[in-house]
């Protein structure tokens, strides 16, 4: 079956608490921790940007880190006595300064309006404690993005709660996010993020098995033929399939299932009852021949060998 992959670039660059700010000269520096002392944190309830390490805090410091550089310098110079011109340079400083701001808090940014940006590092910040995901995290997803955003936002969100081992945050964007993948393509997306979330709670059956022994009897001796696990009473559809030759040794995994989820894992972790069928075609005599067999699955145990005897073969034109 033909799997989709999406390319995903996360929407936000996170800044250390502990990053060093760098200045030209005692006077830029002395001017920075004033203004910091001064300006309020817009994310914290009471105190300053000094008193703050939230990211947030730490994107207004570079902001004001850059203005320093950057701009400061061209006002120095204007109020300078020996300036002339100063109408022209003036004019230009103001341009500069507006578009600073226009580039920082615009809604048309190039790194996402302002509001976006507050939202990304809230979200991180409840990823970085293993919280749920707020209410209102979520009502500002969709009232700030659009529907291919969402789903790109919460791939991103999903897939680092994942990498942190932040499972509750995980969970929580797992259940949230189901409802924004309706087309087919877009369900294989969810069931893959739906199954990394599986995998990383229940490590043990991230690569449940069952295999077939080897010293099983066979009808014949040189064979190739086909397995099939379905869940007994389930769906018509296997949670695993795959061919096989004579000296392969039949094997299936969660590799072989073909919709990501409805696997053999979920098979073990929700103490099913298999149902195998196995079909082979003799080389010699061009017959077939199936065997059927209900298998019970051990709990807290993802692994299984399975050993068929000769009398479990029937001819395929036989009544089972």
């Amino acid at each position: 079956m033909k799997k989709y992959f999406l390319i995903i670039i996360f929407l936000s660059m996170h800044i250390s608490s502990d990053m060093v700010y760098k200045f030209d000269n005692q006077a830029d520096e002395l001017r920075f921790n004033n203004l910091i002392k001064e300006i309020r944190c817009p994310k914290c309830t009471s105190g300053s940007l000094s008193s703050s390490n939230a990211p947030i805090s730490e994107d207004l410091k570079l902001k004001i880190v850059e203005m320093i550089k950057d701009i400061f310098p061209i006002l120095a110079y204007l109020l300078a006595n020996q300036t002339t011109n100063k109408g022209i340079i003036f004019g230009l400083s103001l341009i500069v300064i507006s578009l600073c701001l226009i580039i920082f808090i615009s809604k048309f940014s190039v790194m996402g309006s302002f509001k976006k940006q507050v939202l990304n590092n809230e979200i991180l910040e409840e990823i970085y404690i293993d919280s749920k995901i707020s209410k209102n995290a979520f009502e500002g997803i969709e009232s700030l993005l659009q529907a291919d955003e969402i789903q790109v936002w919460l791939i991103s969100f999903i897939g680092k709660a994942i990498e942190l081992n932040k499972l509750n945050s995980a969970e929580s964007l797992v259940t949230y996010a189901e409802k924004f993948f309706t087309s087919n393509e877009e369900k294989l997306i969810f069931y893959n993020l739906y199954t990394d979330l599986r995998d990383a709670k229940f490590p043990l059956f991230a690569n449940a098995n069952l295999s077939i022994e080897k010293d099983s009897e066979f009808p014949c001796t040189e064979f190739s033929g086909s397995i099939k696990l379905f869940i007994l009473n389930g769906p018509e559809i296997p949670i695993a399939e795959k061919l096989f030759k004579q000296s392969e040794e039949i094997y299936v995994s969660n590799k072989d299932s073909l919709i990501p989820g409805f696997d053999l894992s979920s098979a073990y972790l929700n103490d099913e009852t298999i149902e195998s069928v196995i079909a082979i075609n003799c080389k010699d005599t061009s017959l077939n021949f199936l065997s059927k067999d209900l298998i019970v699955l051990e709990k807290n145990q993802p692994s299984l060998n399975y050993k068929i005897e000769l009398n479990e073969w029937l001819k395929e034109s036989q009544e089972l």
